[in-house]
This record gives C-alpha cells, structure tokens and sequence, in this order.
C-alpha cells in the first residue's frame, strides 16, 4: 500500500463592490483527487481570513457605525464527498448541520469572527474600515475526514452575516457599506493506493 501526502492551497478576495455575499454558501475552496485513487484522507486545515466592510461616504454624510455592533460574521469549513454537493452548509443558519448525500461528518472548522476599526476618517467625505476575523488569527485544526470514493473529497469554506444594521451591501443616508473578503487555505490530505 503506497501512502502519498498532498498539500492543497487556495486563496481568493473578494472586492468590496456590493456583490460579494452576506451567505456565501458555494465557497469549493479545493478538492481532494487523484488519478487512480479510491482511499482520501483529510488530515490538516489552515484558513486565513478577512471580511470588512469598507465604508464610503459622499459629501456630509455620516458613517453609521451601527454595522459594527450589530452585525454577527462567523465562517466554517466543511467536506463532502466529490460532487455530491454544490454548495454546503452556512455556519450561523446550520451550527450543527444534519447529514445530507456524501456529507463527511460536522464542521471541521467553525469560528466566530471578532470586529476591530482598522481605519476611521471623519474629514469631509468620510470614510471607514471595519473587519472582522478570527480571535486566534489562523484557524488551524487537525482535520480529520476520509471517504473511500475515487470521487475524493470536496473542501467548502462557507461564511454567513448576520446583518443586524441592515446596512451591509447598501448605500444609505449618502454612505456606501460594501462587504469584500480575503482568504487563503492549505489543506493537507493523503491517498491510498
């Protein structure tokens, strides 16, 4: 029996222009296969990530600062079988997701994210930058799935807002409250052939 490793690594952004979604749940960050391969083994999970919200004001007006305290971000990580699924579970409406087809067990990695101002600027026009992430820094688990499929293992990194301002992705009152995001992963997983 021939055990190999692989480190897999993805990363994205996603510019705060309005678009990027409050629930995020089609988030395939990476997939385990190989050619020949039935045995998949997810051992490891390292996720970096941001979610801010990028606040722009025109002439006057005032930045509610009301997304920050009222907002609840939380982001997670989840396995599938290959192509069984094309979007997954969202942390916050599923903290403790029912089995669904070729689902591989709970979480693996489920963190609330912790506000901070990075930046304020109260001149004329006004602008803020608030994000959020985790309390630790990386989010780092041992992550442990395996699936006897040559379908491998597919890697979901879902992220929900709870938006209690209702401002998030809106211009309101003269301000622009737009969400972006910024992550990298490297997952390590092994076959066995």
């Amino acid at each position: 029996m021939a055990i190999v490793k692989h480190w897999g690594r993805a990363f994205g952004q996603f510019i705060p222009n309005g678009a990027t979604p409050k629930i995020a749940f089609q988030n395939n960050t990476m997939s385990a296969q190989s050619a020949g391969n039935s045995h998949f083994a997810s051992l490891r999970l390292r996720t970096d990530i941001e979610l801010y919200v990028l606040c722009v004001g025109t002439g006057s007006a005032n930045i509610n600062l009301a997304v920050a305290y009222e907002s609840l971000f939380a982001v997670g990580s989840i396995a599938y079988v290959g192509a069984a699924q094309t979007t997954s579970d969202t942390p916050l409406t599923n903290p403790t997701p029912n089995p669904v087809t070729g689902s591989l067990g709970a979480w693996g990695q489920w963190e609330y994210l912790y506000p901070t101002i990075d930046f304020i600027n109260v001149l004329t026009p006004q602008v803020a930058l608030i994000t959020w992430r985790p309390k630790s820094g990386t989010i780092d688990t041992q992550y442990r799935r395996d699936v006897n499929s040559i379908n491998g293992i597919d890697l979901f990194m879902p992220w929900e807002v709870q938006d209690g301002s209702g401002l998030i992705n809106t211009t309101t009152g003269g301000v622009s409250y737009n969400l972006g995001a910024r992550f990298a992963q490297s997952w390590l997983w092994e076959t066995k052939s």
